[in-house]
């Protein structure tokens, strides 16, 4: 049962009552009540182009747009109310959006964009990011930062329908290294990036996958709109047999290095005893003074197939490092007016000339 209260008037007087109702009356009640709400406020389809064009919408009265899924709300002048207007992106997409129109945060906190609940994306100032470090280009707290997360499995992939296997992509691995892969000619592939573990670093470029593509640097020429070939490098099929051309015009080397062109080894000229390093090829004995081993040679052990050539023209023979002279023996004896051409094998120096 429920108390209901009545007022009644008696005499002038005012007099409120209450009334006991059963559970049959409750059911009417119940029943007005629903009834009134329902027709107090309803919910009219229209589509979104007589959305201007309505002045006579009832106050609270709702309106769907069957076209855009938007709700408006009627006014008391009976005109439509976008509900949320300006101030909402939907999941269906926007057709009010204006230049000016922000997806992100007004003030200066992190913008997330996730999947799975998880965050994937996040935009933001480097400093609000967390992400200032004190090595150069990485410590502007207000340099502007679009930051993939993922630790070592984080990608940036774009689409391109005729690669065939290999689409395009940014990514990193789980060791830290970042590098960029692709296709190349449809079928084959490219792949640019760091490598290597515990400061043991290095930088790859790998294109395959047949073992004849090649890896090209080239220069432009602003006034014949053209690229011209400076370095070829080449495998020749399925081996480990690869190729290095300098300005070779497009073709592939005839031997492991070709030079399509010039090229200078360094000279030095000397009045005193001389130590051979990995910067010297030819070295000239002139007149001056040397003391002890007027040539020294680097252990032949530490630069298998190094050549030196050696032109005694100082005047008198000079003493050297031991090498086997071109007839089978030991010589450590540089004759005057003589040029020596001395090649390691790994073991000894040895004379090729």
């Amino acid at each position: 049962m429920i108390l209901v209260g009545t007022e009644a008037s008696k005499c002038g007087k005012n007099n409120f009552t209450l009334r006991v109702i059963d559970g049959r009356q409750m059911k009417y009640l119940y029943f007005f009540l629903l009834l009134t709400t329902s027709l107090g406020f309803s919910q009219i389809s229209i589509t979104s182009g007589v959305v201007t064009t309505i002045n006579n919408a009832g106050q609270g009265d709702l309106y769907k747009t069957t076209d855009t899924n938007e709700l408006f709300i009627g006014l008391s002048d009976g005109k439509l109310a976008l509900i949320g207007a300006n101030n909402v992106w939907k999941m269906g997409g926007n057709t009010n959006s204006l230049p000016t129109s922000l997806l992100g945060s007004i003030g200066d906190v992190k913008t997330n964009l996730g999947s799975n609940n998880t965050t994937i994306f996040e935009l933001g100032k480097r400093n609000t990011l967390g992400l200032v470090q004190s090595f150069s280009d990485y410590d502007d707290p207000d340099q502007y930062i679009a930051h993939l997360k993922g630790n070592g499995v984080s990608a940036l992939q774009f689409e391109a329908t005729n690669a065939s296997f290999y689409k395009p992509m940014f990514y990193t691995t789980a060791t830290g290294n970042f590098r960029l892969k692709g296709s190349a000619a449809g079928s084959d592939f490219f792949e640019i990036g760091s490598a290597g573990t515990a400061n043991n670093g290095s930088l790859e470029f790998i294109v395959g996958d047949d073992g004849d593509e090649a890896i090209l640097f080239k220069k432009n020429n602003y006034d014949t709109n053209s690229n011209i070939e400076i370095l070829r490098l080449q495998g020749i099929g399925l081996n480990n047999t690869v190729r290095v051309g300098i300005n070779t015009t497009g073709v592939v080397a005839n031997s492991t290095l070709q030079n399509g062109g010039s090229f200078s080894l360094p000279i030095n000229a000397t009045t005193s005893s001389f130590v051979l390093t990995d910067k010297e090829y030819t070295l000239i004995l002139k007149a001056g003074t040397y003391t002890g081993t007027a040539v020294t040679l680097p252990a032949a052990t530490t630069c298998k197939g190094r050549i030196y050539v050696i032109k005694n023209n100082s005047g008198v023979n000079r003493s050297s490092s031991s090498f086997v002279s071109r007839t089978g023996v030991n010589a450590s004896n540089l004759g005057n007016n003589t040029v020596f051409v001395l090649q390691s094998d790994g073991t000894v120096w040895q004379q090729v000339n």
